[in-house]
C-alpha cells in the first residue's frame, strides 16, 4: 500500500510525495503515528515519471515542513 503526504518547501512550493512500508522514518514509528500534520520534516525521495516516492523521512521538529531534494 502507498500513502501520500503534502510537503511544503521553504519557498512555499507544495510537493505530493508517496510513502510505502519501505520508507524509513526517523523520529517516529510511522509517518501517521510519529510525524503529525504540520511537523517540520526533512524528506529524501526518488522521482520517476513525475511521481515522488519518499525513501526516508526525518522529523525535524514542529513548524512548516521542508522538502529536501535528493
Amino acid at each position: 500500500d502507498t500513502k501520500t503526504m503534502v510537503v511544503k518547501a521553504a519557498d512555499g512550493t507544495e510537493h505530493t510525495i508517496k510513502w510505502t512500508d519501505k520508507t524509513t522514518v526517523e523520529g517516529g514509528k510511522d509517518i501517521g503515528d510519529g510525524i503529525k500534520e504540520g511537523s517540520k520534516v526533512s524528506v529524501k525521495y526518488t522521482e520517476k515519471a513525475g511521481e515522488k516516492t519518499a525513501v526516508g523521512v526525518k522529523d525535524a521538529g514542529k513548524g512548516v515542513a521542508k522538502a529536501v531534494d535528493n
